[in-house]
This record gives structure tokens, sequence and C-alpha cells, in this order.
């Protein structure tokens, strides 16, 4: 009865988080909309990589609702994760052409800071000029620095200094408080570095939001709100700065704190992801994803070498069965006179 009671209260944990998938196009995403399916972190990075064309280690994953499109790929990504909230964000359309919401497997988030350091690495290994900006203690604190470009904190006290005149709830000697505050101003450096971008280039921005839940119960409505708008100022830049959009909002019900170790399948799914990025950046050569011009390139060099290969035969063949006597058409003109008539 007690294991009975510990699993539909995980069962609950789980059900009530969700992942928000959206895209600035339709193109670039199968699958219907709405709100249906479940998935997990790997199978949501295996998408990402996936959209943004980046080599990828053949590994089994739980399937999604959604699928990218082998042919059109994202330039800008995003990664938002709220821990904590109890509720769902960025729910809005607002004008994205795609939106899909699913249901989160909380017990595989344990592996998110590892593979967003994957996401990181694969995106500077495909381009060393791609942007990677990550915030948040959660989970950017293990990507390396090496794949990462230095956040911008020039507007950092005037950015703080508006959050908290926003949320006069919140006190400044409460480290809980402090925390929100802190990482809700990452975030919003996170959208100046968005609407500073290169376009030229790939992006990839991942911010978190620690414990929602650690807040009093009083502050939690005001907070809520506050990253809220956030996220949607988020998804707006996002697709503002880039045509082609990817963007994914993970609501947590609780803190990132399962143990993954004991879900060694799952870990070592990730490592052998882990493992297929390192050897890109160790290497420098990322295998080129499959596009429309590599496959009408390839398919122009085989089809010249199938009719060459024809040719090459069909006049083997006619010189083989050719007559060579003298009275054949090939010595025709050596047997005529100079007044073009044949000799008897």
């Amino acid at each position: 009865m007690k294991a009975f009671v510990i699993l539909s209260a995980i069962a609950a944990l789980v059900a009530s988080s969700d992942v928000v998938v959206k895209y600035s196009a339709p193109n670039l995403v199968k699958g219907a909309e709405g709100r249906s399916g479940k998935a997990d972190v790997l199978s949501l990075t295996r998408h990402a990589m996936e959209s943004l064309a980046l080599p990828e280690a053949v590994v089994p994953v739980e399937p999604l609702a959604v699928s990218a499109d082998l042919f059109k790929h994202t330039a800008g990504y995003g990664f938002v994760v709220v821990e904590g909230a109890g509720e769902g964000f960025a729910s809005e359309k607002a004008d994205y052409a795609f939106q899909k919401t699913m249901d989160l497997q909380e017990a595989s988030t344990g592996q998110l800071p590892h593979l967003v350091s994957v996401l990181a690495q694969g995106v500077k290994g495909k381009n060393a000029k791609n942007v990677v900006v990550c915030a948040g203690d959660s989970v950017c604190g293990s990507v390396d620095k090496k794949f990462t470009d230095v956040l911008s904190t020039t507007n950092a006290a005037s950015v703080e200094a508006s959050l908290w005149s926003a949320l006069p709830a919140l006190q400044s000697t409460s480290p809980a408080d402090q925390l929100v505050v802190r990482e809700l101003t990452n975030l919003k450096l996170v959208i100046d570095s968005i609407k500073k971008a290169d376009k030229s280039v790939q992006g990839l921005y991942v911010a978190s939001i620690s414990d929602l839940s650690g807040l009093a119960a009083e502050k939690q409505d005001a907070a809520k709100a506050v990253v809220a708008s956030s996220v949607q100022e988020f998804q707006t830049a996002l697709k503002e700065r880039y045509t082609n959009a990817g963007l994914q909002v993970l609501t947590l019900s609780q803190k990132m704190k399962i143990d993954m170790v004991e879900l060694s399948a799952s870990v070592a799914l990730a490592r052998q992801l882990s493992l297929s990025a390192n050897a890109t950046v160790a290497n420098k050569t990322a295998a080129a994803p499959l596009t429309i011009e590599n496959i009408a390139e390839y398919q122009i060099i085989l089809w010249t070498a199938v009719i060459l290969a024809v040719v090459t035969f069909l006049a083997i063949s006619v010189l083989c069965g050719m007559d060579a006597n003298r009275d054949s058409l090939l010595y025709a003109k050596f047997l005529t006179d100079a007044s073009n008539r044949k000799n008897d």
C-alpha cells in the first residue's frame, strides 16, 4: 500500500510537468498541434539536434509526437526551463506558426545539464562562430565555458533594479528571493543577447529559473507572473531575430533533484550523444547535414556517371561489331577516286 502511494505521488508530479515546443514556420516540423503525447529530455535534445542539423549519434530514443523536418532547419533555437512552477508557461501561441504541448517525464530532467552541454558542444563544433548563450545555475552550471559565449552584463544592474521594483513582495535579504531575481535578470540578459545576435550564424539560447516553490506562498503568484511575461518576451525576441526559429519551454513541477544514476540506461544513451559531439569538436570534421543541395549534387554525379558508363559500353560494342574488311564503310573514303566514284 505504501509503495502504491509513493508511485501515485510520483505519477502526479510527472503529470504536472510539461514541455511546449514551438516553431516559427510550419515547414520546420512534422506533427499535429495541440496537447498530446509524452516526452523525455533525451528525446527533446535529439529533436533539437535534428532541427539544428547537428551531427548525431545513432541512439534509440523514445519517439516524440513531433519530428524535425529533414531538409528545412532552424537558425535559432531556445530552451527555457522553469522549476517548481506547477503550471505551464508560454501557453500563448503568439505569432509562432506551430505549437505542441506534451507531458514531460520529470524523472528524466536530471539529464538536462549534461544534455545542454552536449548541445553547446555540437553547435560550436559545427561552426566555431555559432552563438551559444547559457544562463541559469541549475542547467548551465556544468556547461564548459569554452563552448559558450560570454553573457553581456552591461545592463545587469539596471535590469535587476527594475525587477526588484516590479516584485515589491520579494525581499533583498531572502536568499530564495535573491536567487529568483538573479535568474530573472539572467533571462533578461539572454533576451538582450538574442536581440543583438548575428543572424548569419546559428544560435542556441538557454535560460533557467530555479525552484519557484522555494518562495513564500504569498510571493509565488507575483513571481510566476513576471516569469511568464519574461518567457513571452524571450520567445518574441527569438522569433523576431530568426526567421527559422525553434523553442522548447520546459515547466517542471519541482526542482531537478532526482538521482539519475539509477537510470543507467538513459545515462548511457546521453553519454553516446556526448561522445558524438566530442568527436566532432576534436576532429573538426562535422558531418554535413542532409539538404536539397546535397541530394541534387549526389543525383547529378550519380546519373552523369551512369550515362558515361552506358555511352562507353555502347561505343565499345559498336567498335567490336564493326566489319573492318576493305569493302566496309570504314574504308569507303579511301577507296574512291578523284571523281568521287568508287574503284571497281
